[in-house]
């Protein structure tokens, strides 16, 4: 019996018997070596018989069982509880309670407050978004230095050139009237470049 094959949503005691199976079997654990694993876990009254009865569903496992059975297949008590990522089997939660397996697993990881309700990011995709959000943060910063850096050369550029043009008056003879209403005009010019767009 898999998840794949077994038709219409399934108890979350069946899920927990299946995936305890599939998983031990993925390990290389045989049954007795399952069990002598449980044993050296300082677990009691653990044989091959409750093992085969709680792997076909004849007895439910006790939360301390699910504990323990996660800790000697080295993996997180959700991998029992849920069906496995990516798989599509429906749970049935209790009662008339069904929900399809993404949103059980968010419900069981404290990825959701509400069973079926909204997506609540794990730790890993915080992580991701943030690293997204970083990487169009420093995109944007680039852009501002580049063309802080632009305008700080155009700039430049502009009071060199008013600088040789006083230096063109001076040569000239212009008078100190003339040279200071260069300058006062050269202030009006650039002050206007560098307006922003709308400002008066």
């Amino acid at each position: 019996m898999s998840l794949a094959s077994t038709d219409g949503p399934l108890p979350v005691g069946t899920v927990v018997a299946l995936r305890l199976k599939e998983l031990r079997q993925r390990s290389g654990y045989t049954a007795q070596a399952f069990v002598q694993r449980c044993a050296e876990l300082e677990a009691t009254g653990l044989t091959t018989y409750v093992l085969a009865n709680i792997e076909t569903g004849r007895r439910q496992a006790t939360v301390g069982e699910l504990v323990l059975f996660a800790l000697a297949l080295e993996v997180s008590p959700t991998e029992l509880l849920c069906p496995a990522a990516g798989q599509s089997q429906a749970v049935r939660v209790a009662g008339e309670t069904v929900a399809d397996a993404a949103a059980f697993r968010d419900w069981v990881q404290n990825r959701t407050e509400k069973l079926g309700g909204e997506h609540l990011p794990s730790a890993s995709e915080a992580a991701d978004e943030r690293a997204v959000f970083q990487q169009a943060l420093g995109r944007v910063v680039a852009q501002f230095d580049a063309d802080a850096e632009e305008m700080i050369n155009g700039m430049r550029d502009e009071y060199s050139g008013i600088l040789a043009e006083v230096a063109a008056r001076v040569g000239d003879g212009a008078s100190a009237t003339e040279i200071v209403e260069a300058l006062d005009a050269a202030r009006v010019r650039t002050a206007r470049r560098t307006r922003a767009p709308g400002e008066a």
